[in-house]
């Protein structure tokens, strides 16, 4: 096999020698940590195991909160230094870096066509003039010669195409395979395991803020088809009282709707003096401010200053926050609602400010509307990314800025924290 005879590269570096293989292992250690993508993949490969964590125990977030922010923004600081440093005083050693990251990519280019050649073996003197050709390029790696590195990449890349001509020829349609399997394997994974979502109203104040982004757990109630709104088979667990859950809307099927399950199949929901009552039963509701500022937005007048009731709300397995706004007559019983087979009756936090079952999920019907199972697109999980009012780096581009109090909050809460009394960023 070509590939053997060429030697692979961890066998070429201990060929060298013992302490060349520790110099090179170690510069290849370095050239993946100063990538930009580096820190982006750390901070996406923390996510996935915090939010494993909060489902299962959502209450440990109170410990892990602290060091998940500590961590991301210390990425972000990361990523900000390694850009900076590629146009500033290290512009040298990135230039060195990227001569060195050029020629371990002609080196696995010219041993991934060694494998496709294997029915075409070059001759003994052309497979000695590589592997010679090899162990100058590597040596030259450890060096701080950039000019020479990229000379070196240069002579591997024609060796490539000259001794491995007929593969070359055919690289690529293996490469466009390779980028077609890849972009797959993106969609598959926005379509059935996680997707983002922007909050874009202030419906589900406090517990989310315009301008939040929330990963979509899209795996969690089963494998949605498409614009079909079906679900063919349950995956772990239906929706419960309590998830915070994005879906098509099926009032108007261009939009998507972020609320929470506050009753599923064959519960009665109603609300008596905006108390919230299930199968009868009123749920526990305990008020944490009579006066909580927030702050919500009007595409007509832009950004203005509310006030409202703060209160715990205790469905589900743990409490979360809502909203009431006494300016809105106390008098207005609503219900009852009674939730059909494989629906769910969804409401926003922000109880008086949503367009929620309630309200025919914004179509301006007074009837009810129920959101089918098949609708339902993922549960959200926790905020990613927000980029609210007053955050860090407003004035730069706009009035918005990146909010490091609002990362990677959970939907609910533990109900160990200490009462929020202000909204205002």
């Amino acid at each position: 096999m070509n590939e053997a005879v060429l030697l692979s590269r961890k066998k070429l570096w201990q060929e060298v020698s013992a302490a060349f293989e520790k110099r090179a292992r170690w510069l290849w250690l370095a050239n993946r940590a100063t990538s930009l993508w580096t820190p982006v993949g750390l901070v996406f490969f923390l996510l996935a195991i915090y939010i494993t964590i909060v489902e299962f125990s959502l209450c440990s977030y109170l410990t892990w909160l602290p060091w998940m922010k500590g961590v991301a923004l210390g990425c972000i600081l990361a990523w900000l230094v390694l850009a900076a440093g590629r146009y500033g005083v290290a512009k040298p050693s990135f230039r060195l870096r990227r001569a060195r990251v050029g020629i371990e990519e002609a080196d696995g280019e010219l041993l991934w066509l060694a494998r496709k050649s294997t029915r075409n073996m070059p001759p003994p003197k052309a497979l000695a003039e590589m592997v010679e050709l090899r162990k100058q390029a590597w040596l030259a790696y450890v060096e701080t010669d950039a000019d020479a590195l990229l000379k070196l990449t240069a002579k591997l890349q024609g060796a490539a195409s000259k001794h491995f001509a007929q593969a070359s020829r055919r690289a690529w349609r293996w490469k466009l395979m390779g980028l077609l399997g890849t972009l797959a394997l993106v969609i598959l994974l926005r379509l059935v395991v996680v997707e983002p979502y922007a909050i874009p109203s202030g419906s589900m104040l406090p517990t989310l803020e315009i301008g939040d982004h929330v990963v979509v757990n899209r795996f969690l109630y089963g494998v949605r088809i498409p614009y079909k709104n079906r679900v063919p088979f349950v995956l772990l667990r239906e929706p419960k009282r309590g998830d915070v859950i994005v879906f098509n809307n099926p009032a108007n099927t261009e939009v998507d709707y972020i609320k929470r399950v506050i009753g599923i199949a064959g519960d009665v929901i109603e609300l008596r003096n905006k108390k919230l009552f299930i199968n009868g039963e009123p749920i526990l509701t305990q008020t944490e401010t009579e006066n909580y500022p927030y702050m919500t937005y009007d595409f007509r007048s832009g950004w203005e200053k509310e006030k409202a009731q703060l209160a715990r709300e205790f469905l589900g397995s743990y409490p979360h926050r809502v909203l009431f706004d006494w300016a809105i007559p106390k008098d207005n019983d609503e219900g009852p609602y009674k939730v059909p087979d494989k629906h769910v009756f969804v409401m926003g936090d922000n109880r008086d400010h949503s367009d929620d079952s309630r309200y025919g999920l914004g179509s301006g019907s007074l009837k009810a509307h129920f959101v089918p199972l098949g609708n339902i697109k993922g549960k959200a999980m926790v905020v990613w990314w927000s980029w609210g009012l007053s955050g860090w780096g407003k004035g730069l581009l706009s009035e918005r800025g990146l909010r490091t109090d609002r990362l990677f909050l959970p939907m609910g809460i533990c109900g160990k924290e200490s009462s929020k009394l202000s909204g205002l960023p």
